[in-house]
This record gives structure tokens, sequence and C-alpha cells, in this order.
């Protein structure tokens, strides 16, 4: 057995906890993918653009970071942290759709029986807790067990699944066209993973995407 039982246990909980079909408050959100679409700012040949910006700009730069920025924090170093992060969210409705995804998060990280999600969601119902996704995978994942390389696998892969389940939806891609392009970036998502050094470096930046679901008439279709 490669690895031995230890590794063969972290990469079946990574296996789980990325499942779309685990209760573990996964989401699928287009991005801002159907409003482009309408504006005719995306067609099926700029997709595998669309989504290398997404995961290597986006996620790279800022929910990797966070991730691994609340990588072993304790409940008060966690309520410490996310009010600095929260600062980064400087649209309302960008907050809104983090704190949406969060919550589900969190409350099936409880009911599934994890201590830190126990304490978290107390914090939360005293409003001590703001309830951002990326920081509280970042804790949670790190209480399940995994160990912080592959917490990051599961969550940019849920990342990944989730733009290209919202794109087949919209007949911009059929389904193999998106695991294409996602495994041409799969090198430099590695890349990207292994090379982390400041977890504290966050940079916001706001594609196409972005602003697209920003749009006055813009509303998530696939939230679940």
């Amino acid at each position: 057995m490669f690895g031995g039982r230890h590794l063969s246990l972290i990469f079946l909980k990574g296996l789980q906890w990325g499942d779309s079909g685990f209760p573990n408050g996964s989401f699928g959100f287009s991005w801002g993918l159907e409003n482009a679409q309408k504006k005719a700012l995306i067609n099926r040949d700029s997709f595998g653009s669309w989504l290398e910006i997404e995961l290597i700009d986006r996620w790279c730069n800022f929910d990797m970071k966070v991730i691994a920025n609340f990588w072993e924090s304790d409940v008060e170093n966690y309520i410490y942290k996310e009010k600095k992060l929260d600062k980064f969210f400087w649209s309302e409705k960008l907050r809104s759709q983090s704190l949406k995804a969060g919550i589900v998060f969190l409350e099936s990280a409880k009911r599934f029986g994890n201590n830190i999600a126990n304490e978290l969601y107390n914090k939360f119902g005293d409003g001590m807790v703001i309830g951002h996704l990326t920081s509280l995978q970042g804790c949670i994942y790190h209480n399940v067990g995994l160990d912080l390389n592959t917490a990051l696998t599961v969550s940019v892969h849920s990342n990944a699944q989730t733009i290209i389940s919202a794109a087949v939806r919209l007949h911009l891609i059929s389904s193999i066209e998106g695991q294409k392009h996602y495994e041409k970036i799969m090198p430099l998502i590695i890349e990207k993973i292994n090379g982390i050094d400041d977890y504290d470096d966050f940079t916001t930046f706001n594609p196409l995407s972005e602003i697209s679901m920003l749009s006055e008439n813009s509303k998530p279709l696939f939230f679940n």
C-alpha cells in the first residue's frame, strides 16, 4: 500500500469532502457566466481562458491563501482574522454570496459531528463569527484531518467543477470539453499550491465573472 494507511485515510477524506454528493455545503454558483453569455462576453472558444482566470488569477491569489491563512486556527484566532478578511469583500453582493455558501458549509460540518464546526456555529449564533466560506474551509478541513495540500486540492477542484457544471448547463460547452480545459490548467494549479509561501499576501482581483455577476439584473442560476 503506497504511503500506508494514514495517507490513504487522508486521501479518502479529501474525496469525501470534495464530492458533490456529500452534504458538505458545496454549492453550484454560475459566477456571472449566465450574464456574460447574454452579453456575448463568453463563448465556447473563450471558456478555457475564463476557467484559467477563475482558477489561477482568482482562486490562487485569494481563496488558496485564505484557506492556508486560517489553517490550524482555533476559534478565538479565527474570529480575529475573519474580521480582517471581511474587508476584502468590497461588494455587498459578493460578500452575501460568500456568507450564504459559508453557513451552508458550516451547518453541514456541524451535522457531520465536526468539533470545531460546533464551536464556530455557536459563535455564529452569537454574532461573533461572520461565516465566509473559504475561511471556514481552512479551519474545518484542518480539524477534519486533511493536510493543507489535500485541503487546497479539494477546494480548487470543487471550484473548477462548479464553473464547468454551470457552463454545461448554459450549453456553452460539453462536459468533456470542460474537463479537457481543466486538465490543461492542472499543472499550473499544482505549481501554485506547492509554491505558496506568503499566506497573508491576499490580492483582490475582480475578473469579468464577478463584474458580470454584479450587473443589476444578474443573479445566480445554480445556487443549491
